[in-house]
């Protein structure tokens, strides 16, 4: 199974964190139809829960069959030689400015938007500090070159702060800035920020580039905004990340190419008024603010020709589900389980959820459903209580009424071949370190 969460770790690497909206109008299928949004899905598929074993494991060779480990072993040695010389980095007398070169090696390594992203996030945030105050930006227009143990520096292009080891270059650089303005009236002040308008890091070897991160702000005002991240890897990968917000919105989506051909996509869109205002942020947590008042969403993920697909009403989610909580209370007053109420409260939990939010895994190039998923409840038993522990997981519910949990329906035996590939492809990613 430890083998198989691995296949599951990389196929789940380039995701974002999805939100669930009123109505999804993204047409993200490979030929541009869309599915969720216009209903165009045919019956349900006519194979069997092990027909689709073979289909779904052929779907997951081929993704994983487009990722080449040779492409990224340049930057990933570069990125480890980064991470030792910056232990001798401590230039402005402060050892947190720093580059995360782990997190560029892992992100490199396993093809993750997600850590290289947060490198480069994370690079801009400990060195453009204020893009528009020398004084509180020392490392803008510097170029620090490791030399024998040691870091110098010299002066470089305006705008940009440079880092060079071996035969690497990175490169951090900004454009222009937008002004923006927030007043908080409790403690009656005007807070005034400057945000760059684009940051992109490259990182050259040897004069060729092997990484390129754009981070666009596109920050029309307080309220208003849509980040962008476009990450450009060696070896003709792109994966670009965007996130909308509005008074009325929160929007999703992020894609996965190699060459050209989309590998993966995904897009959701969450229906939330004022989740952009920060008076909101201010006030209460935010996720505690964002589960209150989230009314309805939609997702859909595709991985090649697999789609997921999910829907629901989520108004007033948060606070139902508490009130089972309440209503069926596992424990009493001294802590004792009832199991009894466990059973009950996650079997009221299961009906609410399956009664607001359908998800469904279908072909996209056929428009065939596979399955729907679907809350059920589970259970373990306890040999020391000598007690049944219950709780909610998501299954597999087929056509013909089939159930699977998941971990019992991607079986090692089921999906030896795609295990084997993965094997294949962890010991290449090992080679590139050994």
């Amino acid at each position: 199974m430890k083998k198989l969460l691995f296949a599951l770790a990389l196929l789940s690497s380039v995701m974002v964190s999805l939100s669930a909206c009123d109505k999804l109008n993204k047409e993200n299928t490979e030929d541009g139809s869309g599915i969720i949004n216009n209903g165009q899905l045919d019956d349900y598929s006519s194979l069997t829960p092990g027909e689709h074993k073979a289909r779904l494991e052929e779907i997951a060779i081929e993704f994983i069959g487009y990722f080449d480990p040779a492409d990224t072993e340049e930057l990933v040695d570069g990125a480890l030689s980064l991470s030792e010389y910056m232990e001798d980095f401590d230039y402005y007398g402060d050892e947190s400015y720093r580059f995360d070169a782990k997190l560029l090696a892992q992100g490199a390594k396993r093809f993750s938007a997600q850590a290289l992203a947060e490198f480069a996030t994370r690079a801009a945030e400990s060195f453009v500090i204020d893009v528009n105050d020398p004084d509180l930006n020392p490392f803008a227009g510097k170029c620090f070159t490791y030399e024998g143990y040691e870091w110098s520096v010299t002066d470089g292009s305006d705008k940009t702060i440079q880092f060079v080891w071996d035969d690497c270059v990175a490169t951090i650089s900004w454009t222009k800035s937008t002004k923006l303005e927030y007043y908080y009236s409790d403690d009656d002040i005007n807070y005034v920020v400057y945000v760059p308008n684009n940051i992109e890091l490259t990182v050259e070897i040897n004069g060729k580039r092997h990484l390129n991160v754009e981070l666009a702000t596109n920050i029309s005002n307080i309220k208003t905004w849509a980040p962008q991240v476009t990450i450009s890897l060696n070896g003709g990968y792109e994966m670009v990340s965007k996130v909308e917000g509005n008074s009325k919105g929160l929007t999703a989506q992020s894609t996965l190419k190699k060459d050209g051909k989309t590998l993966y996509s995904a897009v959701s869109t969450v229906a939330i008024n004022d989740a952009t205002d920060i008076d909101n942020w201010m006030e209460e947590y935010y996720d505690e603010y964002f589960l209150e008042n989230v009314k309805t969403g939609a997702a859909q993920i595709d991985i090649l020709s697999l789609s997921i697909l999910a829907e629901g009403d989520f108004k007033g989610m948060y606070e139902e589900i508490e009130n089972i909580y309440d209503r069926y209370d596992s424990y009493d007053d001294d802590y004792n389980y009832i199991s009894e109420n466990a059973k009950k409260e996650c079997e009221a939990i299961c009906k609410y959820v399956n009664d607001k939010v359908q998800v469904v895994l279908v072909y996209n190039d056929t428009k065939e459903i596979v399955a729907d998923v679907v809350m059920s409840v589970a259970r373990d038993y306890d040999s020391y209580d000598d007690d049944y522990y219950y709780y909610v997981e998501p299954i597999l519910l087929f056509p013909d009424e089939s159930k699977y949990a998941f971990e019992d329906y991607f079986t090692e035996r089921a999906f030896g071949d795609l295990i084997r590939k993965v094997e294949e492809l962890a010991e290449d990613f090992a080679n590139l370190v050994y």
